[in-house]
């Protein structure tokens, strides 16, 4: 009986040791923030989010998307945020990523782009094309809101890895996306862009873009550019199909009357006249934010907080680029909020409006994050992270089902359940001859 005892502690004090301490998620808002935020007024992106969730059972969070999407297509040709390194355009990029067809990101896309085309039918620059295509297209928009859309990105992040004629497209884009001017020498004719305003709205299968990844990529600083939103399938969200119902306009109405409002106030043109030579022309009114003193300290704070998490963790080459680009996403954000918030000649970001595009930018980093880890897994890697989901996910499973559902052999499943174990991710435990299997963290 002794040796069973010693056995026994053996065996818990073993597990104890593989199974690390679960990874604490440092916030980015202090209790007291949060709480401040919870009880200000609705912006335009909480009346768009409750709107659009009414119409379907897409996943919530890509409705906040399609919201930052519609007013940066309405602003960033107007307003823009001068700093002590450059100027902020307020163009944001973001990618919604889906498991399967039920989160329903085709859908969120299409509500958010909908209303775009109703309120200006040329703000949507193009849905495909190559990399002359695009670049003529823009040549022809000097600071006008050009939104690239791109329902299955994938395609299109496989041309640029595989095909030569495509490979120096992600550059382009970033550059594209700083606003820089652009100048491309081809046989026949020189293309060049000035003042460009790309927006990138873009949706894919989350598999699909994490196999095409590189570290390249991340680390030249193209896809930190993203807004990276993730939703998993919950089928207690699908709503039945059944017959068509008399469906009220009121909520999208108020919320097209907005937007209109907002483009139509923002959107101004001045007449500007040369005494000396006797002409007029027409120039558009840009309009210059600023920031409060408690706003730029609190958003200061926020950048090197991003910064020191990112130069801390296990992937540094990663992670920090994505913070940074994560700090400008969220100043960016801040801008188009206060802008449409509080409309006026002068635009001012006030704390109350950087802390609101945090509160996002909190969702934010924890979709890029699961996005960032995927990046340059092996195959066995892939298939340990995916069985490892499917135990979380269904709280406790048999091992015979895991094998049947992905076609696994003995030998396979022993090893991978092993490593899993050895890890300290699964436990697992005998329930008569069946074998369950636990996610521990």
């Amino acid at each position: 009986w002794k040796d069973v005892c010693r056995a026994e502690s053996r065996a818990v004090l073993n597990k104890e040791l593989l199974v690390p301490e679960p990874t604490r998620i440092v916030s980015l808002m202090t209790a007291a923030e949060r709480e401040h935020v919870e009880n200000l007024e609705d912006t335009f992106v909480e009346r768009y989010q409750r709107w659009a969730s009414s119409l379907g059972d897409a996943a919530p969070q890509y409705h906040q998307a399609g919201a930052f999407i519609c007013l940066s297509s309405m602003l960033c040709g107007s307003i823009r945020l001068p700093t002590s390194y450059g100027t902020i355009i307020p163009n944001v990029w973001f990618m919604i990523l889906a498991d399967t067809t039920l989160t329903r990101k085709t859908t969120a896309m299409d509500i958010a782009m909908d209303l775009i085309d109703d309120v200006d039918k040329n703000i949507v620059m193009a849905t495909d094309g190559s990399i002359e295509g695009l670049l003529t297209s823009l040549a022809t928009r000097p600071g006008k809101p050009s939104i690239f859309l791109r329902d299955e990105f994938s395609g299109l992040l496989e041309q640029m890895t595989k095909k030569e004629y495509m490979a120096g497209m992600p550059e382009l884009l970033t550059k594209l996306y700083d606003g820089k001017m652009q100048k491309r020498i081809l046989r026949k004719e020189t293309i060049e862009v000035r003042d460009p305003r790309l927006i990138v709205f873009a949706g894919g299968i989350k598999s699909k873009i994490t196999d095409l990844l590189t570290f390249e990529q991340v680390s030249s600083g193209f896809m930190p550019r993203f807004i990276f939103i993730t939703a998993e399938s919950d089928i207690k969200r699908i709503r039945p199909i059944g017959p068509p119902s008399n469906r009220s306009t009121e909520g999208r109405d108020a919320i097209m009357e907005e937007l209109q409002d907002i483009k139509a106030f923002y959107d101004r043109i001045q007449q500007i006249t040369v005494e000396k030579l006797k002409t007029t022309f027409d120039q558009k009114v840009l309009t210059d934010a600023t920031m409060t003193d408690d706003a730029w300290v609190r958003y200061n704070k926020l950048e090197t907080q991003l910064l020191d998490i990112g130069i801390k963790s296990d992937k540094p080459g990663v992670r920090t680029p994505v913070g940074d680009r994560l700090a400008k996403s969220i100043l960016k954000c801040a801008l188009l909020i206060a802008a449409s918030q509080r409309r006026g000649a002068d635009i001012q970001i006030e704390l109350d409006d950087l802390l609101r595009a945090i509160k996002y930018g909190e969702q934010w980093r924890e979709h890029g994050s699961y996005v960032m880890d995927q990046i340059g897994q092996s195959s066995h890697e892939k298939m340990f992270d995916t069985l490892y989901q499917a135990i979380k996910k269904k709280d406790g499973v048999s091992r015979s089902v895991l094998m049947r559902t992905y076609h696994l052999t003995a030998r396979d499943t022993t090893n991978i359940l092993e490593t899993l174990e050895q890890r300290g991710m699964i436990a697992r435990t005998k329930q008569g001859r069946t074998e369950m299997l636990y996610a521990i963290l």
